[in-house]
């Protein structure tokens, strides 16, 4: 196999591999040992798993500036050499600015015992 087709065949594991917990595919985990791009595709969905999970208690609030910090990741420039934003990045971004926008929602709407 080509490695830009194991490349994209890697980030599309990604997601799942760290929002489950299960190890990688030797091949894949190999690709990924020597591609930076790929570690930080894995940084950045533990940054936001481990968000995700301090979301959980529906009395805690959601941690400060995260939408802040969201809507600047999505405002910055991409590199030129990139064409476009890649879909899991995009999806991921969207439920992460959802899930926060639910919970200050829910919290605003909490009647005051």
């Amino acid at each position: 196999m080509n490695r830009r087709l194991q490349h994209q065949l890697v980030r599309w594991r990604i997601p799942e591999h760290v929002m489950s917990g299960r190890a990688l595919r030797a091949v894949d985990q190999n690709h990924v040992d020597g591609c930076l791009r790929c570690q930080a595709e894995i940084a950045n969905f533990r940054i936001i798993a481990r968000t995700l999970r301090s979301m959980r208690d529906p009395e805690e609030p959601a941690p400060g500036g995260l939408v802040l910090r969201v809507m600047a990741g999505l405002s910055r420039p991409l590199a030129e050499s990139h064409r476009g934003p890649d879909r899991v990045v995009v999806a991921t971004s969207v439920v992460v600015v959802a899930a926060a926008m639910a919970l200050l929602g829910r919290h605003r709407l909490r009647p005051v015992s």
